[in-house]
Parts: C-alpha cells; sequence; structure tokens
C-alpha cells in the first residue's frame, strides 16, 4: 500500500510537477484505503481530478492577485469585504486563505469577511465543516475533482470559519446597511443568474457597496455595470467598478427628500427613487412607514419578488396594521391571481378604513370570480353610494392606475348587467 501511494505521489510530483500538499497526500492514501485507486496505474485518475479543478482556478487566481493589489494600494487600517459566489462556499475560502497569506505582511490592517449564500442548510455546513466518507465511496471519477478540492481544503477550513460571518441570503436582497462594504468579490457569479436577474443584483450589491468602494468581478460582461450607477474603471487591463461620489446632486446623496422619491416614482424613475429611499432609511433611527410603502410600491412595480417577500416580513416584524399598507400587498396578490391572500389583504384595509373604496372594488371583483354574485352586487352598490356622497378615500397616486371615475363606470355597470 505505502509503495504504491508514494509512486503515484512521485509521478505527479517528478513527471506532471504538481504541487502535492501533506492534505493531498491524506486524500490519495484516503483513496487506497477505500479501494477508488488500486495500483500506480491510477495516477491518471488524481490528474484528471485535479487537473480540471487547477483549470478552473487558474484565471480566478490572477483575478484575485489584482482585484489584492488594488485593495492594498488603498492602505486603508480597517476593511469589510463581502463575497459572493455560485458554488457552496469553496472559492470564498479560498479567496480568504489568499488574502490572509497577504495579510501577514501587513500587519496593520484588519479585515472582516463576509460569505453570503442562499441556503441556511449550506450555510451550517459551511460554518460547521465535516467529511463524508460516504461522498468517497459514492464519487464517479467525473466527481474527484470536487472532492479532492474539498479535501485539500478540509485541513484549514475550521481556522478559516473563525475568520469569516457565513450569512444565509441572496444576491438580491443583502441583510446588510447601505455603504457598508469596502470591497465585493464576485467569483463565478453571473453562470448562474439570467440577464435581469444580474441587473437586480447588481443593483442591490451597488447599495452595500460605500462610497468609492469596489466591486471586483471575475465575469467580464458589460452588463454589469449596465444597468447600475457603478462606474467602470481599469488598471494595468484589469476592469472593476467602483462606487463614486457625483460631484452635482444624485438621487442618493442626501439633497432629495420623501417628495422628491415620490416624484420619481410617479415618472417611472424606480431607480432614482429607491437610492433616495434608502439614503432616508438609513439616516432614521425608527420605522418609518412611509418610506417603506413607497419602497414596497417601487419593488412591486420592478416585479422584485424577493425583496417584496423581505418587506413583508419588515412590515410583520413591526406588526404595521395600515389600510394602505394591505391595499397595496393585497392588489399585489391579486395580480398574482392569489385571490384568497389578496382577500385577506383587502378585507383589513376595508375594515379600517371603510371609505377606501379601492379596496371595495377588488373585493367586489373576488366575490364576483368566487361566484358570490350577490355579495358582489352589495359592494358595487357601496361603491356607488360612497361616492355620491363623498364618502371616499383613494390613494394618492398608488392605485393601479384605476381612476375613480372608472371604478364608478364599472360598478354601475357591473349592477346594471346584474
Amino acid at each position: 500500500m505505502e509503495s504504491t501511494v508514494n509512486e503515484i505521489i512521485g509521478i505527479l510530483r517528478e513527471q506532471y510537477h504538481f504541487e502535492i500538499p501533506p492534505a493531498l497526500e491524506i486524500r490519495i492514501k484516503d483513496l487506497f484505503d477505500i479501494g477508488r485507486i488500486s495500483e500506480t496505474g491510477d495516477y491518471d485518475k488524481i490528474i484528471y481530478s485535479i487537473y480540471k479543478r487547477h483549470s478552473e482556478m487558474f484565471s480566478n487566481k490572477h483575478f484575485l492577485e489584482k482585484a489584492m493589489r488594488v485593495i492594498f494600494e488603498r492602505n486603508l487600517k480597517r476593511i469589510n469585504i463581502l463575497m459572493i459566489g455560485s458554488d457552496l462556499g469553496e472559492s470564498s475560502y479560498s479567496n480568504i486563505i489568499t488574502f490572509e497569506r497577504e495579510l501577514k505582511q501587513k500587519s496593520d490592517t484588519e479585515v472582516s469577511y463576509f460569505i453570503v449564500t442562499q441556503s441556511a442548510n449550506v450555510c451550517e455546513r459551511i460554518r460547521r465543516p465535516s467529511f463524508d466518507y460516504d461522498e468517497i465511496l459514492n464519487a464517479t471519477p467525473d466527481d474527484l475533482h470536487y472532492l479532492v478540492n474539498k479535501i485539500d481544503y478540509f485541513t484549514v477550513r475550521s481556522d478559516i470559519a473563525s475568520k469569516a460571518r457565513i450569512i444565509a441570503g441572496n444576491p438580491f436582497n443583502l441583510p446588510m446597511q447601505d455603504n457598508s462594504m469596502d470591497y465585493v468579490i464576485l467569483s463565478d457569479f453571473s453562470h448562474s443568474l439570467v440577464k435581469n436577474e444580474m441587473y437586480m443584483a447588481m443593483r442591490e450589491i451597488f447599495r452595500v457597496t460605500s462610497v468609492d468602494g469596489i466591486c471586483f468581478s471575475e465575469d467580464t460582461q458589460s452588463f454589469l455595470s449596465e444597468k447600475t450607477p457603478f462606474n467602470v474603471d481599469e488598471k494595468d487591463n484589469f476592469t472593476y467598478y467602483i462606487k463614486r461620489k457625483s460631484s452635482s446632486p444624485t438621487a442618493g446623496d442626501g439633497s432629495y427628500s420623501l417628495s422628491d422619491a415620490i416624484e420619481f416614482f410617479k415618472q417611472k424613475k424606480y431607480q432614482e427613487s429607491a437610492m433616495i429611499i434608502h439614503n432616508l432609511i438609513s439616516e432614521k433611527e425608527e420605522f418609518d412607514f412611509e418610506l417603506y410603502k413607497i419602497l414596497l410600491l417601487i419593488y412591486i412595480r420592478e416585479g422584485d419578488i424577493y425583496k417584496i417577500e423581505y418587506l413583508e416580513r419588515v412590515f410583520r416584524m413591526h406588526n404595521i396594521r395600515n389600510a394602505d399598507y394591505d391595499f397595496i400587498i393585497g392588489s399585489y396578490y391579486f395580480n398574482k391571481s392569489d385571490y384568497s391572500t389578496a382577500r385577506l389583504y383587502l378585507l383589513r384595509a376595508y375594515q379600517d378604513k371603510p371609505e377606501f373604496i379601492f379596496a371595495i372594488y377588488y373585493l367586489a371583483i373576488i366575490d364576483k370570480l368566487a361566484g358570490r354574485m350577490d355579495t358582489s352586487k352589495e359592494r358595487f352598490s357601496e361603491i356607488l353610494e360612497r361616492i355620491k356622497d363623498k364618502r371616499t378615500y383613494s390613494p394618492e397616486f398608488y392605485s393601479d392606475f384605476i381612476s375613480v371615475d372608472m371604478i364608478e363606470y364599472i360598478a354601475n355597470n357591473e349592477i346594471e348587467g346584474g
């Protein structure tokens, strides 16, 4: 056994010039013990598994070296680095190891690492690394390149884990404050996202990046900055994306008010409106319903499901009971054809504000779709009575483009036709 393993290691080192760290030596011995390799000629299986991984990581190594050069030239004493990738955390740990080696030469620089992974289960697995021999026993030759990499980093992961904060989240709704990250590193990021999702993710990454902070990406697609306020910069043929503070007033510089955000919203300039709202929220110590209400409307108009669900949780956490909010979220579910959920919210809006004719209108439509014709007709009659007596409430700018006149017209037709 010992001679076969040593022969394989010798071939890898002498004939193919592979660096074989102690962890990989252990890995090769383990493979021999479980029968995955059994003779000297099986060295080709090890070559295949590590060659493919080396090919994938080759460009990443140079990418990270260039990113570190830009970062450390700035001589910041405290740095927050956010890492997002499409894998299970392997490349993020590899990046941290690379950073930590460089930091040994810079004892006066302190770095905090944040790794975002979308699965809470994966998050826990990364926090508590473990090695399962069943993965080896059931592995195919094509799986080995991943498993070798996993073992190679296994011996250092417990140390590295203490240096990084592992966060369950997604790139569309990052659980971080505005302007809180000095640098963002995207590894193999865009491959798992369609183009529209990339736009949404880059806007969110822009939000959490500090002014003059930088986003580095392995990917070179032009649309990474196409629909975000990032400025493209370059150094020594290395492209990155920087968040500049404009010399002229911009939506995110603190010179705008809630009324400006509403005006941008009316003009369908949702990105500008959202930037103002985020800036205003960051200045508030307490929950401000009006700000979050506009933000919810923006996300609904943009169709940003992840952020809509996030704000729903925020409103529940603050025990918000408000007719405007219930109507907004109720009409959102109505437009998604989730009529049972829509009805619950719209009923609450109606109960809290009986003169809310837009809520009554949607309830009447839902009743009609459910076959409750008498109830539907009663609701349309109530709409006409309230309009006649001028006992109505209608939102200023978020009625989903339906006017009071249109509701009155539809109500008359429903009653006459009923």
